[in-house]
């Protein structure tokens, strides 16, 4: 469940609503947008390994819930671009950098947790209903993305990812993980 609450207020957002937010209510060109996804893009390529090392040695419930607080703050560094015009492009190419740092704790994590909560012969069946969490989000994200931000309602929008989100964060933090197994 925190699995597609994430994936749907976090990735799924990124293919629609980020692309859409930009252009519509922080009034940036679309060349701004590749830069953002550019920089999101440098970022993971360089610094996913270092991530990853760091993210080893702390408690997977307690990097789930900073991944997602950082995905909160890229949504909010997003709203900001829509509300201060002169911050637009860089709140615009930063919320892009926020989210991958959001990326790079939550790409190592999600499938230890998943494995660990997984009895060994249902393990494979964990793993594809984690997998599943990318396909329900991937559909519904754009669906209700485009849906808002085209009527207008991008505030209600940005106002749900980050409640969503903030939710998943207390969930994942509360969550009883079993060790490694």
């Amino acid at each position: 469940v925190i699995a597609v609450i994430c994936i749907f207020s976090g990735y799924s957002q990124l293919e629609v609503g980020f692309s859409s937010f930009s252009r519509k209510f922080a009034h940036v060109s679309p060349e701004v947008i590749a830069w953002a996804f550019a920089a999101n893009t440098f970022l993971i390529a360089t610094c996913q390994l270092w991530f990853t090392k760091r993210v080893e040695k702390i408690d997977a419930r307690k990097a789930l819930g900073a991944a997602t607080l950082f995905w909160v703050l890229a949504w909010l560094t997003l709203a900001l671009s829509g509300l201060v015009p002169s911050l637009a492009i860089a709140m615009v190419i930063f919320c892009q950098v926020v989210f991958g740092i959001g990326e790079m704790i939550w790409s190592p994590v999600m499938p230890t947790i998943i494995n660990n909560l997984a009895p060994e012969n249902l393990r494979g069946r964990y793993n594809a209903l984690g997998a599943n969490a990318w396909q329900i989000a991937g559909i519904g994200g754009p669906v209700v993305a485009g849906t808002l931000i085209g009527a207008n309602l991008q505030w209600f929008w940005i106002s749900g990812l980050v409640l969503t989100l903030a939710i998943a964060a207390k969930l994942a933090i509360g969550m009883d993980i079993p060790s490694s197994k």
